[in-house]
Formats: C-alpha cells, sequence, structure tokens
C-alpha cells in the first residue's frame, strides 16, 4: 500500500470528518441559587381521594376490569420462590375465570391453615 492508510482505520485521507458542534434550541439553561423554586398544586384526586384497602375476599378481575368477591371456602393460599424471592398469593376459580391476588405473608397464613 502506498501512502494514504486505510479507509477502514483511525485517521488517513479517506476518514470521515467531524462536523462542529451546534448549540440546541432544546438545552436546558442552568439554574441558579437563588431562583424561586416553583410551588406544586395539590391535584383534586390528590387531595380528595384515599386509596382504599380491598377486602381478603374480594379479587380484581382483568378481564372484566371489575372487583369480584369470591366466597372464602373457594380460595387456596399458594406460595411460589424465584430467585430467592417468595411470593404469597390467594388463588380463586370463578365462573371459568383464574384469579390471583398477592398477599402478605400474614394473609396467606391465615388462608393456609383453613
Amino acid at each position: 500500500m502506498n501512502g494514504g492508510g486505510s479507509c477502514f482505520g483511525i485517521g488517513g485521507k479517506n476518514a470521515p470528518k467531524k462536523a462542529p458542534k451546534k448549540a440546541t434550541k432544546n438545552a436546558p439553561k442552568k439554574a441558579t441559587k437563588n431562583a424561586p423554586k416553583k410551588a406544586t398544586k395539590a391535584t383534586k384526586n390528590e387531595s380528595t381521594k384515599s386509596k382504599k384497602k380491598m377486602a381478603e375476599n374480594e379479587f380484581y378481575s382483568v378481564k372484566d376490569r371489575k372487583k369480584i368477591m369470591v366466597d372464602k371456602k373457594s380460595i387456596k393460599a399458594e406460595y411460589s420462590e424465584k430467585n430467592g424471592n417468595i411470593s404469597y398469593m390467594l388463588r380463586a376459580d370463578v365462573d371459568g375465570k383464574k384469579l390471583v391476588k398477592f398477599v402478605s405473608k400474614e394473609v396467606y397464613d391465615k388462608y393456609k391453615s383453613k
């Protein structure tokens, strides 16, 4: 090979030239220490709506997108262990639909003893 270098190597006469960096229009502005902080308003849902816990025999059907009450006698307690993590769950079969609910160890123990 005479002169020039390879087109696959770094540098050489066939190497692509780098374009100069341009400032972007959407670049974030630097924050100053004395800049006032923006006040956040609580939305209507946050201030008035509180989460209500589901009853132990209440399952959520993903297919029907609604909560379903299940007879406590038809609930089976199971646990699963994967990668050292233990998951406690309650399972129920209602109208051919398999329902699963993840619960705490205390609730699992309550249904396992039955």
